[in-house]
């Protein structure tokens, strides 16, 4: 289960221990959900006030599911009486989940001095477009007016440098070796029409000892008070980076003497790779001698171009009354016996104690303890056909899932086995499939096939690209044939899985079966409807533990186009950790030893990072890579898969026509550079028409550092009718990388003789 990381606006204080009876009470049967909420502090001295909290529910809610709409409900836990509470959300900011950010406020009851009291908040969750989602509140984060603090869009002059914004100051210097910029710049900006720059380069690497170029706040404008929070908003935009360069947004507090304190100071850092404007915000504390903030800018570590705009400081209002804590708890997930009706159908995993020997033939010791059933359903079935049995087995170890199927035949003489390669059509022969929807989303899931070979199918439809057969897991399968019965055995690894996203102890689940004999039937164990696939209708299977606890685990991100020539593939970790983890990243072709490519990555706790893992990739075609994160120190692996993508050539033309009129003004068409983006802002690309069998161009047009797809058009220049060619070319530090070419004819139009 996933832990809440709320953004609060008082300071937290460790929970203390709660009664378990106080907990076990579900007041609101409707909830999925319900999130205790502790309240520490001498409340008593507060008379009539209310609880404040800050909750972010797109860390809060596991990936794939969000906030219902009219769901919350914050009842006392003791009591079980439902609270006024009173809604607001943070309005500057949208997630592409669909989940908020809100503020929640609610009168306090009279209560002993130093009296801990607690709360439980119902709610909740649907899938993605759902018609009950979230649908975002016109209410403000922070109702009412806030005072103090820094507010500009930079497009106000300083009195004293015209070439300076307003309250910033440009800071630095350079080392031999390298050039910066801070400039007020009028060629970027989010809205108006200034922002702040910051560019640099270097002639041979980064100096020893380079320099740090800043904007920042000074004298300092704002003025605080000790413990008073601030909260940092601002919007950052990078057009080129390099290796480990970021921007960076730096708040930090100054005493009487306007002397830096080393407390309270926040960093907010922009992504490591280029983006477009994105919002960033964070909250700082002032500490002890704290009179005034300062807020900088800053391009640290390597080459860059970045840029900031439409910056804000506020104070958080109530930031600085005497400190009082609403601490959010683990998340509790509605009972089992509260959710299953006469309907469910529920797999029991029973632990094993011993691995089998995934060979088919299901006479280990741990299958005779396995949970089991039988209850499969017919899907489709010609009424002259009779039906057969189907038997799931499932237990599992701390390393995998293992999975039996026996499946009763009158006769195997004629079983259909045409599927003799992994990932061929399995559902055309006599097979079992398992599917698997380990986060509960109700929309993605992991599904597997076998047939009467041993032969197994796999994808992965949660993840892009990996659908169909992209996608091959740490899967290991295995089947016998007896006279009447076939029996297959399948070992799953949790390392193949993304267990960062998982649920928990319980996955959605749904077994399925088909079965040859003159016609084809059908059988599942849940009733679907019209193809198998609908998560939405799987059953649950319950494991022996949480496999997802305290694991690390990765999502290739690269659907199924890769890249030409040299760039990073990118990976994200995710990790359910309380502490900071050394992560190795390594890619590898599949079925080799041989790394194409690696890196080292810290993931901090309960977070996320993407890794950019560098590869060469000189050879059009496919290519099944295999993604592999291992600890360090140690290489304990923490999460391995198989992925199939294309290396496209590096360069393509389509034309929008082959024959065109003399009188037309120009030959168009668009390009594609499937290069790394790092690697094609250092490209150019060259398009030429010549006469045909000509060596010499006509008109050429170049570009610098080109987009990865756009338009052309070359001016036809008046040519006479007859047969030519377009010719492209990219080059990389003057050598030709990729080039396309397609012939094409000029005749004469219509209106050829009259003009």
């Amino acid at each position: 289960m996933r832990r809440l990381r709320a953004l609060l606006p008082v300071a937290l204080l460790l929970a203390l221990p709660w009664p378990s009876s106080a907990a076990e009470a579900w007041t609101v049967p409707e909830a999925d959900w319900r999130l205790p909420l502790r309240l520490v502090g001498d409340l008593y001295a507060r008379g009539d006030a209310t609880a404040t909290v800050v909750l972010d529910f797109n860390r809060l809610l596991e990936p794939g599911r969000v906030l219902a709409a009219g769901s919350l409900v914050l009842c006392d836990a003791a009591s079980g009486e439902r609270l006024q509470v009173t809604v607001a959300q943070e309005a500057q900011l949208r997630y592409a989940s669909g989940n908020p950010i809100l503020r929640l406020q609610w009168p306090l009851p009279r209560l002993a001095p130093f009296e801990a009291h607690l709360c439980h908040l119902y709610f909740r969750t649907v899938a993605p477009g759902d018609a009950q989602a979230w649908q975002p509140l016109a209410a403000t984060f922070v109702p009412g007016a806030e005072t103090g603090g820094l507010v500009t869009s930079f497009e106000e002059p300083d009195p004293a440098h015209a070439d300076w914004p307003l309250h910033f100051v440009a800071g630095g210097w350079d080392q031999p070796g390298e050039k910066s910029e801070r400039v007020w710049s009028d060629q970027a900006a989010r809205t108006g029409q200034r922002s702040l720059k910051i560019a640099r380069v270097f002639e041979n690497g980064p100096p020893a000892n380079t320099n740090r170029p800043f904007w920042w706040a000074w004298p300092p404008p704002i003025e605080v008070r000790e413990g008073q929070s601030l909260r940092l908003e601002a919007w950052l935009k990078a057009v080129r980076l390099k290796n480990r360069a970021a921007a960076f947004l730096s708040l930090q507090f100054t005493d009487g003497k306007n002397q830096r304190l080393n407390e309270g100071r926040l960093q907010l850092h922009g992504a490591s790779l280029p983006h477009d404007w994105t919002y960033v915000s964070g909250v700082a504390t002032a500490p002890a001698g704290a009179r005034k903030a300062t807020v900088s800018f800053n391009l640290t570590s390597d080459e860059g171009e970045v840029y900031c705009d439409d910056l804000r400081v506020s104070l958080v209002p109530g930031s600085s009354l005497p400190p009082l804590s609403v601490t959010p708890e683990a998340m509790e997930p509605r009972p089992a016996a509260a959710v299953e009706t006469a309907a469910d159908k529920v797999l029991h995993v029973s632990a094993a104690a011993r691995p089998p020997t995934v060979d088919g033939a299901l006479d280990d010791p741990c299958w005779a303890t396995a949970g089991r059933s039988s209850a499969f359903e017919v899907h489709s079935r010609n009424p002259d056909t009779p039906p057969v049995q189907t038997t799931v087995l499932a237990c599992a170890d701390r390393e995998a899932l293992y999975f039996g199927f026996i499946c009763q035949e009158p006769s195997t003489e004629h079983l259909l086995a045409g599927a003799t390669e992994r990932d061929g059509p399995l559902w055309k022969d006599d097979s079992v499939e398992l599917f698997l929807d380990t986060s509960l989303d109700r929309h993605t899931y992991y599904q597997i096939i076998v047939n009467s070979r041993g032969v197994l199918f796999d994808q992965d439809t949660g993840a892009p690209g990996l659908a169909g057969d992209k996608w091959n897991g740490p899967i290991v399968a295995a089947a016998q044939v007896a006279p009447d019965r076939w029996t297959a055995e399948i070992r799953l690894q949790f390392v193949g899985l993304r267990l960062a996203e998982a649920a928990g102890s319980q996955w959605g689940a749904n077994f399925a079966r088909s079965s040859f004999r003159g016609n084809r039937a059908l059988y599942t164990w849940v009733k679907v409807g019209a193809n198998f696939g609908e998560p939405a209708r799987f059953g649950r299977l319950v494991l022996p533990f949480d496999p997802a606890a305290d694991v690390i685990s990765g999502r290739p991100l690269l659907s199924e186009r890769l890249f030409f020539g040299q760039g990073g593939v990118p990976l994200e970790i995710t990790s359910r950790r309380d502490q900071p983890a050394q992560v190795r990243a390594a890619l590898a072709v599949d079925g080799e030893s041989r790394r194409l490519g690696e890196t080292t990555v810290t993931v901090p706790p309960r977070g996320q990072v993407v890794a950019r893992i560098p590869c060469v990739f000189s050879q059009p075609g496919p290519i099944t890579l295999r993604y592999d994160l291992t600890e360090e120190p140690g290489g304990r692996l923490l999460y391995t898969t198989a992925v199939t993508h294309t290396v496209p050539p590096p360069l393509a033309l389509t034309p929008d026509a082959r024959v065109v009129y003399g009188e037309d003004s120009c030959l168009t068409g668009r390009w594609a550079v499937a290069l790394d983006p790092a690697a094609a802002s250092a490209t150019t690309l060259e398009i030429s028409a010549m006469a045909a069998g000509a060596a010499q161009p006509l008109v050429t047009r170049t570009w610098t550092a080109p987009a990865a797809e756009d338009a052309y058009a070359l001016p036809l220049a008046k040519l006479p009718p007859g047969r030519y060619a377009v010719r492209a070319r990219l080059q990389q530090t003057g050598q030709v990388i990729g080039e396309a070419s397609y012939p094409c004819e000029i005749i004469a139009g219509p209106f050829a003789a009259a003009r």
